[in-house]
């Protein structure tokens, strides 16, 4: 039966081989790697496994062409960019760091194609220099200079996938520089990071902490663990409204009645009701208003639908929901590897640090 040390090892030759033939890409399709290693089609097949070690052997500018709708099967394709061995060695679980020579510039290897070097081309208009672009002596790729720092602006195979991922964007040079070398945008890094502290606190791994003035007493063993202040709560309520059926006869001159009926409707709409302090700790959730306060422990949660500023919580026992929003006023430090970022607080935030404690409860 192989092990994902046997997909690996065949993987790796066959980017060697790729790389050999000076192809700038190989598209591997995960039936066929497991038949290379063995035990496919079989009853003891591991294509699980197979696409997992695929999956995992990705790194920026590689692309998933094609896949079964579980993500695991025999037609998972995945294009890997050449060559390898250059490119970056992942430092940790979040940060991929690239793995650029000393010294090394961005003119050094173009970050599309990976094996062309870069060279300013002046650009004329009937004889007049206007501009400067610098481009690929091997694919003919262009980046144009802008303000902020170079576009890529024009590519001649569109299917790359550098052009697919940073195509019209404008990153500075060290950025290109990173690319080149296996890394990504400062933009992308950012949102791999976010991700990655997104997933470990709806894992339970790291902790929401948002201090504040608490407005509640802490019970023996709770801790307080986010205070949002000026959140509103918002209730589904039941508004009738009433319409006249019939014809409208006049009667005199400015005068008009009508001949049918009034009919009512109930429809439900959402009102503002308080505005408070939303409170989590490590066992309940609690809103403090001026009117009204609600208490909810983490185990009378049925349901959290998050939004960019809120949450719609369903709690056990209650058929309407509570509606809270303001979440965005507040900012949360969010720290990944060596890199810190300052983020809006979300909806998304909350519900993933009460789905964190409730596993780890």
């Amino acid at each position: 039966m192989p092990s994902a040390h046997d997909f690996q090892r065949e993987l790796t030759m066959i980017f060697k081989e790729a790389e050999q033939e000076g192809r700038q890409y190989v598209d591997v399709r995960s039936g066929d790697l497991h038949r290379k290693v063995g035990d496919y089609p079989g009853h003891s097949h591991r294509m699980s496994l197979c696409c997992e070690v695929m999956k995992k052997a990705m790194r920026p500018g590689d692309q998933i062409l094609q896949q079964p709708p579980s993500g695991l099967g025999a037609n998972l394709v995945v294009r890997y960019m050449l060559p390898r061995e250059r490119f970056h060695r992942p430092t940790s679980e979040t940060q991929d760091l690239p793995e650029v020579p000393d010294g090394a510039s961005w003119f050094d290897r173009c970050p599309v194609c990976r094996l062309g070097k870069l060279s300013r081309k002046k650009r004329r208009f009937l004889g007049i220099v206007v501009g400067e672009d610098i481009r690929c002596d091997r694919c003919g790729a262009v980046f144009t200079k802008r303000k902020e720092g170079y576009e890529l602006s024009e590519v001649s195979d569109v299917s790359n996938p550098t052009w697919q991922e940073y195509g019209g964007q404008v990153l500075t040079e060290r950025e290109w520089r990173n690319i080149a070398y296996g890394g990504m945008s400062d933009a992308k890094q950012r949102e791999r990071d976010l991700e990655h502290w997104m997933e470990e606190l709806r894992k339970g791994e790291v902790q929401l902490r948002v201090e504040g003035e608490a407005p509640i007493i802490l019970r023996k063993g709770e801790n307080l663990l986010l205070v949002l202040p000026e959140v509103s709560l918002l209730e589904l309520r039941s508004v009738r409204m009433g319409t006249y059926g019939g014809p409208t006869v006049r009667v005199a001159k400015g005068i008009h009645i009508r001949l049918g009926g009034f009919t009512a409707e109930s429809n439900e709409e959402l009102r503002f009701v308080d505005q408070g302090v939303l409170v989590l700790t490590n066992r309940r959730l609690v809103f403090s208003g001026m009117k009204r306060t609600i208490e909810v422990g983490l185990g009378q949660i049925i349901s959290l639908e998050a939004y960019k500023d809120g949450v719609v919580l369903k709690k056990s026992g209650r058929n309407k929901p509570y509606y809270f929003i303001g979440f965005d006023k507040v900012k949360v430090k969010i720290s990944v590897a060596d890199k810190t970022y300052w983020e809006s607080f979300s909806g998304a935030m909350l519900k993933c640090a009460v789905e964190g404690l409730i596993k780890k409860a």
